[in-house]
């Protein structure tokens, strides 16, 4: 079959001309390198940094915070969760907890507070509400047989 690589058409089946192509786009990548230019890097480590100097500093809302926290910390969806997975191996999608320290709106941190619990909840213990369910519906069917058995022995005798 024929590749069309940078307007022109190869019948190698463009293994060749393809290499040569991802070549040079390597070169290129390796000229300006991997950040991009210069300036966009300076600018996000200048930003990086503004944020790491961004602090909390009212201790009023740091202890509401840690309160806060603390709530969350104290559940059995936390600590299954703690014993279940090590820090070394939590994902991106495993809850964190939010930075106290955080410099945001109170809106903010209490969405990031909601988020984290919500997250928690999912390692709570099964309920046991299917169960009862279950136990429900088996005692129903089991008083209605009995009812059954009743009536049809009623008409016997």
């Amino acid at each position: 079959y024929q590749r069309r690589v940078r307007g022109r058409m190869s019948e190698n089946k463009g293994s060749n001309a393809i290499n040569k192509h991802i070549a040079k786009k390597k070169r290129k990548a390796s000229k300006r390198g991997s950040f991009g230019n210069l300036e966009t890097l300076q600018k996000k480590i200048q930003t990086f940094e503004e944020r790491v100097k961004q602090r909390e500093t009212d201790e009023a809302r740091i202890q509401q915070r840690r309160k806060q926290i603390s709530y969350g910390k104290n559940t059995l969806g936390y600590d299954r969760y703690r014993k279940a997975v090590p820090k070394r191996k939590r994902l991106k999608s495993h809850p964190r907890t939010p930075d106290v320290h955080q410099k945001c709106s109170k809106r903010s941190f209490n969405g990031q507070l909601i988020k984290w619990r919500r997250q928690l909840h999912e390692w709570d213990p099964p309920s046991n509400l299917d169960d009862f369910n279950r136990l429900v519906r088996e005692n129903a069917e089991l008083k209605a047989l009995d009812e059954l058995l009743d009536s049809f022995q009623n008409t016997t005798n």
